[in-house]
Parts: C-alpha cells; sequence; structure tokens
C-alpha cells in the first residue's frame, strides 16, 4: 500500500486546511507516526479531490461531510441539488456571454460608421 505524507497533499491544499479538515473529521489521515508527520493512501487523495472539488462549488463543510458519510439518498439528494445550482449558475453565465457579444457587436458597428477623422 503506498503512504503518501502530508507535505506530498501540499500541492493540492493548504496546510491549515489539511490540519483543520482533521480536527472536524471530515479528512484524516491514514496513521500518524511518532513524530507527528501524517500520511495518507491513494484513496484518501481521491477523497481530497472529491472534496476540494464539492468546495470549489461552495458546498459548505457540513455537508460535504454529510455527502462523505451519510447513506446514500443524502448523498444523492445533495449532489443533485448541487448540479441543479450548478446548471442555473452555467444558465446565467450563458445569458451575460450574450448580453456581452451583443454589445460588442453593437460597439463594432457604431465604430464602422463613425468617420476616424471629422
Amino acid at each position: 500500500m503506498y503512504r503518501y505524507k502530508t507535505r506530498f497533499l501540499y500541492r493540492f491544499s493548504n496546510p491549515r486546511i489539511l490540519h483543520y479538515y482533521d480536527e472536524i473529521g471530515l479528512f484524516q489521515p491514514n496513521s500518524k507516526d511518532e513524530n507527528g508527520h501524517r500520511y495518507y493512501s491513494l484513496d484518501q487523495l481521491l477523497d481530497l479531490g472529491f472534496i476540494l472539488s464539492l468546495k470549489e462549488l461552495s458546498m459548505p463543510l457540513k455537508d460535504i461531510q454529510t455527502v462523505l458519510t451519510g447513506d446514500a439518498e443524502i448523498m444523492r439528494k445533495l449532489l443533485k441539488s448541487k448540479r441543479q445550482t450548478i446548471d442555473e449558475k452555467i444558465q446565467q453565465m450563458t445569458n451575460i456571454k450574450k448580453i456581452i457579444e451583443r454589445k460588442v457587436a453593437d460597439l463594432r458597428l457604431v465604430a464602422e460608421k463613425l468617420p476616424l477623422f471629422p
């Protein structure tokens, strides 16, 4: 079994965040040595990636913890709700992009019609 030191995980996350996640029981090391070094398994690296992805989507840590430790039905509902929120944000951003594209096109037309030198 591969073991990864906490230092390896610093590439993915801030050390303080990893320690905080350990304190609240969200993401704990597979083992600790006598010097206090934390070690993680490959499966845990995948879990960390999942946690960081959900956090990036503004999911509260409490909900992330429920997703990781809750039953499948609770997990499904939370993830489905988050997916719906993401779909709504994508639609909002798409609408904003269309508005910006129209404004750029309008400004281009205005610039083409105005003489460069009066």
